[in-house]
């Protein structure tokens, strides 16, 4: 009998485990075009980030910033999103997005999709989310 409560518990641990990595944005995406990966990870105070680990050829630098000196940074490691924090179960706000095709900084809105937790969205705006564009994201096999 306790072997059998002992195998439910433990069944469950891992349901709820299972629940809460759904619910996280944490780890590396795919963007819409499926040729860049983006790693998102969370600082201690809980804010979500994300930098570029695959797609761009080392050498490719972030030619279209605004700021001249910083475009002879390197795309790969760039740093394109930050300052997301969790306002609800599958929703982050209060971040910007950065594009380096064009060089412009936007706010953005993160959500999972909530039938499938390896479907990212995006939503970067300028003024009010109505008016963005959203990026669907996937997430990377581990």
């Amino acid at each position: 009998m306790r072997k059998t409560a002992l195998f439910f518990f433990l069944l469950l641990l891992a349901g709820a485990a299972s629940a809460l990595r759904a619910q996280d944005i944490t780890g590396t995406w795919w963007t819409e075009a499926k040729d860049t990966l983006i790693q998102i990870s969370a600082d201690p105070a809980g804010q979500f980030s994300g930098k570029i680990i695959s797609g761009p050829k080392p050498d490719e630098l972030d030619a279209h910033n605004p700021v001249a000196k910083l475009r002879q940074r390197p795309l790969l490691g760039l740093v394109i999103l930050q300052g997301f924090v969790k306002d609800a179960p599958l929703n982050w706000k209060g971040g910007q997005v950065y594009d380096p095709e064009s060089g412009k900084t936007y706010k953005a809105i993160i959500w999972l999709d909530k039938n499938d937790a390896n479907r990212l969205n995006l939503k970067g705006y300028v003024g009010i989310p109505l008016f963005g564009r959203t990026s669907e994201w996937t997430r990377a096999a581990k």
